[in-house]
């Protein structure tokens, strides 16, 4: 018999077999190596070599577009007339100024090579136009300044963006968007919005063509204008697949039918313990589960307590009993959030909502989720579809609903649901009555395998991006973890095991070095215990000040609340670390005040909370992926470094280093890069226990 121990990390692993007697004890070592790799990043920045590899190509990819928009422009005003065919004349014709061409052709006709000109110029600076449901910051500023130039071009009386750039350029001013301040939260001096542009373009075409209908046709008009604006969509996120059904997509967890059917499943899992220490079903009793659900359908949670006393005023027990699911880290189950949500009288659908049945509903949420949708799009349908005024229509589209996706896709789901809601069976039992079988769950009898198969195979409910198509490669087909540094590690674990297998045979057992906080002594797992407990405290009373407030409860509104109170211990001494300005309640939770990492992420990879405070958005934008002392240490305008460096010493002590001008250096030397070795290792360990019950039986890893 032999043993093969493992020693797992970040970019090595450690192997050994080791011959074992009789008695199933060790009694020499048979053959032992290391295999070093690479782990995915950056030796020095820690990024993703992955990353940064997407940046390079999306960078590629946009010149290339444009590029071929801008020939396929040049081809198209060509064959239309509207530039020459010789390119020693395109090329004179560049030095044309566009400007008072594009303000001359509102009134008259213009040569059709000038009016070329001024349609390629129009290309070359199209404007912006955002893609439904953005929140990046830069593109807040852009809208504000988009208003602004709008305001401006109404006050001119300019009729076009082309006309106004014109006045500004013959006054010997910029025709260019600049920020009219150093700081990124600046806004710009003007910004083109791309409706202003197709306006222009089309206020322009009209013009002309009354002067040459022949020449200026609809046709041409066409396939000129969608050469100039066309955008494409954004790549919709890619949704892994069904765990039982590779060929459909996992399920939105915001769907009411998914919220549904995770009810239904928790209910399948619970049962109350009597003094006897005896185990009840909540199935057991149909009219009680459906008690229960119908309390999770209409709350966005169910305590325990509140069940206990369900079970006295049904009749079912008189003294106090326990839950199987409870427990010190865990006192309620959660209820239907969706439903919860847009079930809100004052300011989303009320009662309208219950009216609609379950497909109507997760349409309704499928139209909102829409990425292919612009917001009026979008609005339209709910007004049209619905019924919604323009108001509780806008209001679902700022809807926070539930996000992620289920590991199940919707068709698994309308399988399984009978089983557990109508015979009450676990969902264990529930998959193997909807036809499934075993072999998508872990079987304990399950055949095993000569050999380790790629990882996403075995680990379909944690792998994202699964095509599901049998010609694909490996990694395509069945998806890949998302952390580069845990997909590399699986990869390099299955080549170390197949060829000790082909080596020497498959070991009888295996023995896994895990990472985690198990060998605790019984002092530190107390301790680990109270800090789990006084974590559950802050976020329960950050979730009352939430839901006081109005607000939706998300881990970014508790972590939020929970880095304001650390700003100091009275509420009116809260400020911004950096501008020293209050930061009030009522702000908090708004688009000016942001969570800042201390120390860069993209260099630590530390997104713990002694890393992170509040701080108003311009001080974040002006900070950037510097430490505080590199953005701030000389003062710059609008900071006090000495005033910084006063407020710092409000923070816990995991802070205030952070504040000094040594911190990046403290932070690698205190052990900041094996942290994130560690965290790396300890995830490597946890799914390669699964991985490698492909092969060997559970009890013996």
């Amino acid at each position: 018999m032999k043993r093969l121990g493992l020693d797992l990390g970040s970019n090595s692993i450690g192997w050994c077999l080791l011959e074992l007697g009789p008695d199933g004890e060790p009694v020499a070592i048979f053959k032992t190596g290391v295999r070093i790799f690479s782990d995915g990043r950056h030796p020095k920045k820690l990024t993703s070599l992955k990353a940064t590899r997407r940046e390079a190509r999306s960078t590629r990819r946009r010149r290339e577009r444009f590029i071929r928009r801008q020939k396929c422009l040049i081809g198209e005003l060509v064959r239309s007339g509207l530039m020459p065919q010789d390119k020693s004349k395109r090329e004179a014709l560049a030095f044309r100024d566009p400007y008072p061409i594009r303000k001359r052709a509102l009134d008259h006709q213009v040569h059709p090579h000038e009016m070329g000109r001024a349609i390629f110029h129009i290309n070359q600076r199209r404007g912006f136009k955002s893609n439904r449901k953005t929140a990046d910051n830069e593109a807040g500023v852009v809208k504000q300044s988009i208003a602004e130039l709008e305001s401006r071009l109404m006050q001119k009386k300019a009729r076009t963006l082309g006309e106004f750039l014109a006045d500004r350029h013959e006054t010997k001013k910029t025709v260019r968007a600049r920020r009219l301040g150093t700081k990124s939260a600046d806004l710009y001096e003007f910004y083109p919005d791309r409706s202003m542009l197709e306006h222009e373009f089309e206020t322009l075409w009209a013009k002309q063509a009354a002067f040459d209908p022949g020449l200026y046709n609809e046709d041409a008009r066409q396939r000129i204008k969608d050469i100039v604006f066309f955008q494409r969509k954004l790549e919709p996120q890619k949704v892994g697949r069904c765990t039982f059904l590779p060929d459909e997509k996992r399920i939105s967890k915001a769907l009411p039918s998914f919220q549904r059917f995770r009810i239904y499943q928790e209910l399948a899992n619970l049962a109350w313990i009597d003094e006897s220490g005896v185990v009840h079903p909540v199935t057991a009793s149909v009219a009680l589960r459906d008690r229960l659900f119908g309390e999770l359908e209409t709350k966005r949670k169910l305590t325990f307590k509140s069940m206990r006393a369900i079970l006295r005023k049904e009749g079912i027990v008189d003294y106090p009993v326990q839950f199987n699911l409870e427990s010190d880290l865990r006192d309620h189950l959660i209820g239907n959030l969706t439903s919860c949500i847009m079930r809100d009288p004052k300011k989303m659908m009320g009662e309208a909502w219950d009216r609609l049945d379950e497909a109507a509903q997760d349409q309704l949420i499928l139209t909102l989720q829409d990425e292919n949708l612009e917001d009026d799009e979008v609005r339209t349908r709910l007004v049209e579809t619905y019924g919604l005024s323009d108001d509780v229509a806008e209001a679902c589209l700022d809807a926070r609903l539930p996000d992620g996706h289920g590991a199940l896709s919707k068709e698994a789901i309308d399988r399984i649901l009978p089983f557990l809601r109508d015979h009450g069976l676990i969902y264990y039992d529930a998959v193997k009555e909807a036809g499934f079988g075993e072999a998508n769950l872990y079987d304990p009898h399950a055949a095993l395998g000569d050999r380790l198969d790629y990882y996403g195979r075995a680990l379909a409910g944690h792998v994202m991006g699964a095509s599901g198509k049998p010609e694909d490669r490996d990694e395509q087909r069945y998806g890949t973890i998302s952390n580069p540094t845990v997909h590399i590690a699986l990869n390099q674990i299955r080549a170390v095991v197949n060829e000790v297998i082909r080596l020497y045979g498959k070991p009888d057992e295996v023995v896994l070095e895990i990472a985690r906080d198990l060998p605790l002594g019984k002092a530190k797992k107390l301790n680990l215990k109270k800090s789990h407990l006084a974590g559950q405290d802050r976020n329960q009373r950050a979730r009352e000040e939430l839901a006081k407030l109005g607000f939706a409860d998300s881990r970014e509104s508790r972590q939020k609340f929970q880095l304001w109170e650390q700003l100091a211990k009275d509420p009116t001494d809260r400020k911004c670390p950096f501008t020293g300005k209050m930061i009030a309640l009522s702000d908090l939770f708004t688009d000016k005040v942001e969570i800042e990492h201390l120390l860069p992420f993209s260099v630590t990879l530390d997104d713990s909370m002694a890393n992170k405070t509040v701080c108003f958005r311009e001080a974040n934008r002006e900070k950037g992926n510097r430490s505080p002392f590199e953005a701030f240490g000389s003062s710059p305008d609008g900071y006090d470094w000495q005033e910084i460096l006063e407020r710092s010493k409000t923070l816990p002590g995991s802070k205030r280093w952070r504040f000094r001008s040594d911190a990046m250096e403290r932070f690698e030397a205190e052990g900041g890069f094996m942290e994130r070795q560690l965290n790396d290792t300890r995830y490597i360990s946890r799914y390669t226990t699964e991985y490698m019950s492909t092969i060997i039986t559970k009890n013996k890893i």
